[in-house]
């Protein structure tokens, strides 16, 4: 069992270590398509590089998630007004359990599945929850596990 606990944390040891050495922060950020929860293909030139975006990385196990879905859906309206755009990607789960989950809460929000986790890694996302705000050129503004309170000022920082 002692073997076992040091191989998983020396794997997720190297992981962070790998992701701490990319700063994403001033790059611009990869392009994906994923599968919306009704089926639907998303390529993310849609937005990225034409208007502001928050991403957030998510799954509905996660009870940090949950508490930021509910704020984030909150604040979806006045992102919209504007002119921004909120895009929520869970990580690993099927279209059922994701969908079940928004309608038990009433959110209403772009919701994309990442099930094969290829968009998680190339965001070097490490753990849940994780966000990204992108301005409107698709440069990331930052990167970090909870919405920092000037979130506005970064979507629209050049």
């Amino acid at each position: 069992m002692t073997f076992v606990a040091i191989i998983f944390f020396a794997f997720n040891s190297l992981a962070m270590e790998q992701y701490k050495e990319t700063d994403f922060v001033g790059k611009t950020a990869p392009e994906f398509s994923l599968k919306d929860i009704n089926g639907d293909t998303i390529n993310s030139s849609e937005f990225l590089g034409k208007k502001p975006v928050v991403i957030f990385f998510w799954a509905t196990w996660c009870p940090h998630c949950r508490t930021a879905i509910k704020h984030l859906n909150d604040i979806y309206p006045e992102l919209k007004a504007k002119g921004a755009e909120l895009i929520t990607i869970d990580l690993g789960e099927k279209a059922n359990r994701v969908t079940g989950y928004l309608k038990t809460y009433n959110y209403n929000l772009i919701t994309l599945l990442d099930e094969n986790s290829t968009t998680v890694d190339s965001y070097g996302v490490v753990g849940v929850p994780t966000f990204f705000i992108l301005n409107s050129q698709g440069t990331i503004k930052f990167k970090g596990h909870a919405l920092p309170e000037d979130y506005i000022s970064l979507l629209f920082k050049d």
